[in-house]
């Protein structure tokens, strides 16, 4: 902390990983890069992006897509452009003292400038977990 700065509190981050339970002070941004060569496609490039934020221990939401995504088929045919975004809400129950509920909804929204881009067809999922 630095001198002369009284009472004031240093921000604490704590990843927002695994569950809401343990939920982070400030919102939380990653950007990362992704390259992979073989399978479906010759080769395949993106610059992912998540943004996370938690309202309190119970409740936090989930912004991601590729913010670039550039992508060659077998063929030789090119495609870029903005990858798919997907939305998580994840909530957090304590049930008992020792027994924990979680639940996380997703929605994937056809948000790619061209559809060979978009990873999967749209689609929602939700999952959830018990700790005892």
């Amino acid at each position: 902390m630095a001198a002369g700065v009284a009472g004031a509190e240093e921000p604490e981050a704590t990843p927002y990983r695994p569950t809401v339970s343990n939920p982070a002070a400030l919102p939380e941004i990653e950007l990362g890069g992704l390259h992979t060569s073989g399978g479906s496609e010759q080769q395949r490039d993106g610059v992912p992006f998540l943004a996370k934020y938690a309202f309190n221990a119970d409740w936090g939401v989930m912004a991601g897509a590729d913010l670039y995504d550039r992508a060659i088929s077998l063929d030789g045919i090119e495609a870029n452009g903005f990858g798919d975004t997907l939305l998580t809400v994840k909530h957090h129950h304590d049930v008992f003292e020792n027994l924990e509920l979680g639940f996380e909804a997703n929605v994937k929204l056809p948000s790619a400038k061209l559809p060979w881009l978009a990873a999967e067809p749209m689609k929602s999922s939700t999952a959830s977990s018990v700790r005892v």
